[in-house]
């Protein structure tokens, strides 16, 4: 028997773009993600709201069809916009917080805190530029993580053991 999420089991969030951890990966530009979130993960409907400049800033609501439930879940919401009309993302920040959306923005990567300090980081960066010849890469945002997660993807097999060698001071 398939039983449904009752509502006790959702909440109402957001998360802003421009303040995650993976912030510089995202080419569609600043915005805010709204979503009706299930507390073990998922959501039962989304959208994006980003901020445009036409002559003075101005928003641009973008949903799929199957999130259309949100008009009936939040009308609220809707009239809110209707009635204050915002028109930059930090105007509609507030007002999502004032209607008790949770802010959920991810700005700390996952498990940074046990990846090391920065300068290890950065030395691992610098070993992974000379190995691959990969392009100068920022730290702060995760960097040398995105690397090594490429590098187990499309490395030969010995590229971890090039690097431990090259971070204990090369060959010896």
């Amino acid at each position: 028997m398939t039983t449904h999420p009752t509502a006790a089991e959702y909440r109402l969030t957001y998360d802003v773009s421009a303040e995650a951890w993976y912030a510089h990966t995202d080419r569609d530009g600043p915005r805010i993600d709204v979503h009706r979130s299930h507390v073990g993960g998922g959501v039962a409907w989304e959208f994006h709201v980003e901020e445009r400049n036409l002559n003075g800033p101005t928003l641009r609501v973008q949903m799929f069809d199957d999130s259309w439930d949100a008009f009936a879940d939040v009308p609220e919401l809707f009239e809110a916009l209707r009635t204050e009309r915002p028109h930059t993302l930090t105007e509609l920040r507030a007002l999502l917080d004032r209607l008790g959306f949770a802010d959920i923005t991810k700005r700390v990567q996952p498990r940074a805190e046990e990846a090391g300090d920065a300068a290890e980081l950065n030395a691992v960066v610098a070993v992974l530029q000379r190995l691959r010849g990969f392009v100068p890469l920022d730290v702060r945002y995760g960097a040398a993580a995105a690397a090594l997660a490429y590098l187990d993807d499309h490395a030969p097999a010995n590229t971890t053991e090039a690097i431990s060698t090259e971070l204990r001071g090369g060959a010896q």
